[in-house]
């Protein structure tokens, strides 16, 4: 039995990948990807160029002025983010400074010398 599932499982395998192997791009699907690879061309302003490197030009420059508007988008993101950080954690330290000094107030009538809440040690 195990021997006759092993060897329909090969046969059933083979028989998929000659399928596949055999089965030829037909001529619909290849005159979508001339049809797409042209479009590509002409977006890119590579099918007019006089010269390769004319249309090496254009793209680079195209590629430069993308890559200078992504940085400086960048910059302004993350220049927004440490900003916000840095005003939430200057918020967070100005409550923490101000209920220390309520508590500070509230039980500075012990005996006990007072501690400093960041150096945790007497004043």
């Amino acid at each position: 039995m195990n021997k006759l599932v092993r060897t329909t499982l090969a046969v059933v395998a083979l028989g998929a990948c000659a399928a596949a192997t055999a089965q030829p791009y037909d001529a619909a699907d290849r005159e979508r990807r001339e049809r797409n690879r042209e479009e590509l061309m002409a977006r890119y302003g590579e099918r007019g160029a006089a010269t390769p490197a004319t249309a090496r030009q254009g793209t680079s420059t195209h590629h430069a002025s993308s890559t200078k508007h992504a940085s400086e988008t960048v910059r302004e993101e993350t220049h927004g983010a440490a900003q916000a950080t840095r005003s939430f954690t200057h918020r967070q330290a100005e409550k923490m400074r101000h209920f220390g000094e309520k508590q500070n107030g509230k039980y500075s009538h012990t005996s006990s010398p007072k501690q400093d809440a960041y150096t945790h040690g007497p004043q």
